[in-house]
């Protein structure tokens, strides 16, 4: 997903940045009212599905070859499944460019707790993977989640992630194009908030 486009914030001069966004008006408000695109001149905005447009692009011949995906989809209170199943992650693996590069998901979100849902698949998969959880630097810093995975366990032991806590990972059943279950990840404490606030 392109946001505000603030990833292209971190672009150094020889990165290439590919979005991937099924809304054209999110390009529309990201081009002309803030200025994150305009810092990573090799930013490429790709209108579509994310999944779908991916693998349009597999069967086209055309691989990504990316050195990072990160998949930021899952904020909201709809869970688009199909970014989060077995065979969307098989998809997202055969546009990597190695056995190191790195998939992140982004699982922030206020009512489900999608951790335990992209570790299972990992499993399943036979790949690396970790939890990366952090709660800010204030009181009114969001906590943001981040599920990070590479079919090298290599690629998870640099510097950058030595501060993980080793912490045995929560599973949730399977998500594949045929089953998923929503309701077996809603955060009932997160709901019980949030109805509380309501009345």
């Amino acid at each position: 997903g392109l946001g505000t486009g603030t990833i292209a914030a971190y672009c150094e001069p020889k990165d290439k940045l590919v979005y991937y966004e099924i809304d054209p008006r999110i390009g529309f408000i990201a081009n002309n009212y803030f200025t994150y695109l305009s810092q990573c001149p090799n930013a490429d905005l790709r209108y579509g599905d994310g999944r779908l447009t991916m693998a349009k692009e597999l069967e086209a011949g055309k691989k990504g070859n990316y050195d990072v995906l990160a998949i930021v989809a899952f904020s909201d209170d709809t869970v688009p499944v199909h970014l989060l199943t077995k065979e969307a992650m098989e998809l997202y693996l055969q546009h990597m460019r190695s056995d190191k590069s790195i998939i992140a998901v982004h699982t922030s979100n206020r009512f489900f707790d999608l951790a335990p849902v992209v570790m299972r698949i990992a499993v399943e998969l036979g790949l690396s993977a970790m939890v990366i959880t952090d709660d800010g630097e204030s009181e009114e810093a969001a906590l943001s989640q981040w599920v990070v995975i590479a079919k090298n366990s290599e690629a998870l032991r640099g510097e950058i992630f030595s501060s993980v806590a080793d912490e045995p990972p929560a599973l949730a059943p399977l998500w594949t194009d045929d089953y998923a279950d929503v309701f077996s990840i809603v955060d009932r404490d997160a709901l019980s908030l949030w109805r509380s606030d309501e009345e």
